[in-house]
Parts: C-alpha cells; sequence; structure tokens
C-alpha cells in the first residue's frame, strides 16, 4: 500500500513510486481528500425550538402577551431583550439552517441563534423558579432541558467548525486564473 509523506517543499510524495521520489513530487498526485463529517443539517427537536422561539416573540411583541414570571422577576428592558432574543433567535437558527453558502458561514449563524436560544430559555428558566419555587417544577424543568440542549448543540457546532478548518488547512483552495 502507498504511503504518503511531506517534502520540505511541502508537496506530498508517495514513497513507493521511484518517479516521484526521483522528482522530489514535482508531478506527485496528493492523496484524496479525506472526508469529515459534519453534525449540522436537519435537526427536527433544533428546528421546531428556534421556530417556536420565532413565533412566541412574534407573538409576545405582537399581543404583549408575557408570561406573569417574566413580568413579575425583571424590568421591562429586560422582557422586551427577551421578546427580541427569541424572534432574532429563531431567524438567524432558520437563516443558518438553510444557508446554501459556505458551510462555515451556515454553522456560525446556526451556533449565534442556538447559543441566544439557551441563554433566552435559561433565563426563563430561572425566572421561573426565582418567582413560583417548586410549583416551577415541571416548566422550570423542561425549559431548562432545552437550555442544556442548546449547549450540547453548540458543542456540536464548534467541533464542526473545528474540522471544518482543519480539513481546509489540510486541503487549501486552489487558485486558478490571473488575478
Amino acid at each position: 500500500m502507498a504511503q504518503w509523506r511531506p517534502t520540505p517543499e511541502g508537496n506530498t510524495v508517495n514513497k513507493n513510486d521511484a518517479r516521484s521520489s526521483s522528482r522530489r513530487g514535482t508531478d506527485a498526485t496528493p492523496p484524496p481528500p479525506t472526508p469529515i463529517r459534519i453534525s449540522s443539517g436537519r435537526h427536527p427537536f433544533e428546528l421546531t425550538f428556534l421556530l417556536g422561539g420565532l413565533v412566541c416573540g412574534i407573538m409576545m411583541t405582537v399581543f404583549d402577551a408575557l408570561p406573569r414570571s417574566l413580568v413579575l422577576a425583571m424590568p421591562a428592558t429586560v422582557e422586551w431583550s427577551w421578546e427580541a432574543g427569541l424572534i432574532i433567535a429563531g431567524l438567524l437558527g432558520l437563516a443558518g439552517v438553510g444557508w446554501p453558502g459556505q458551510l462555515s458561514t451556515g454553522l456560525g449563524l446556526e451556533l449565534g441563534a442556538v447559543l441566544l436560544l439557551g441563554a433566552n430559555t435559561a433565563m426563563y428558566a430561572i425566572a421561573l423558579f426565582s418567582m413560583s419555587g417548586m410549583a416551577a417544577l415541571t416548566a422550570g424543568t423542561f425549559i431548562g432541558a432545552v437550555s442544556i440542549g442548546s449547549s450540547w448543540r453548540c458543542a456540536q457546532i464548534i467541533g464542526d467548525l473545528r474540522r471544518l478548518a482543519r480539513a481546509s488547512l489540510m486541503n487549501p483552495p486552489t487558485r486558478t486564473g490571473t488575478p
């Protein structure tokens, strides 16, 4: 089996190929790029929560229908930022998941959206528990689980971005044409 090794010039040569070893990699064919696995794409729970956050944020803004625990626990500017955060997280996340351009851009948008969704749901879970105590156990635990799931998804996206960056360093794009 052929073994590939880097040359001082940075080219990759097959050390078992006499022709390529005599010219130090000028005609050597590099190995095919290694495929990387990206965990982005269709995540029904993530899409559902991002869409739900968008709808909830719009409904709260239009109908001024805020949860009682939020009204009692937070000042008006925090309430407004919570509504805006849900709307922005929904829009960014849906745009990132369906991004037709560069994969890293779509993953970055999705990462920002999921971070914002996680922060908003954690803030709401804290407001629930601080205002209702043990009466908020069911709702607060469920909302807290959404926040934890968002953090988990953030870790997956960060791993995807790291793998993508490593792959792009190993296989840099070639420049064609004249500047």
